[in-house]
């Protein structure tokens, strides 16, 4: 899933990847989630080191910006008009966010991957 966002101001970057996690638990009725890994770095014109675990090769992006990242675990409710998931659905998910922040542009663009872990 990708999403434009305007640029969540109050967030700082060491934030970002656990704000944009939590209020995705929350919009799928999980209220925390389990957060395993974040992380962030820099990526983006001038920026050839790949062997920095805090910065990322990607020249065709004009500028420098960061990338704030994590993977973690939600549990997903059933529907709102359903009382339970239907059979074979998975409960839980493995999610893998990554947030792009512009500030420049105001904006914040999430990248989000979700996988099924388990069926009820």
């Amino acid at each position: 899933i990708t999403e434009i966002l305007a640029r969540e101001e109050d967030v700082n970057d060491q934030d970002a990847a656990s704000f944009f996690f939590s209020d995705l638990a929350e919009a799928n009725g999980d209220i925390s989630g389990e957060l395993d890994f974040q992380t962030i770095c820099t990526a983006g014109k001038g920026i050839s080191d790949m062997r920095s675990q805090s910065s990322v090769s990607m020249p065709n992006l004009s500028k420098q910006v960061n990338i704030c990242t994590c993977i973690g675990v939600q549990s997903i409710d059933p529907l709102k008009n359903k009382k339970e998931l239907e059979v074979g659905k998975a409960d839980r998910v493995r999610i893998e966010l990554c947030a792009v922040r512009l500030q420049a542009e105001e904006t914040d663009i999430l990248l989000t991957l979700t996988m099924p872990l388990e069926k009820n």
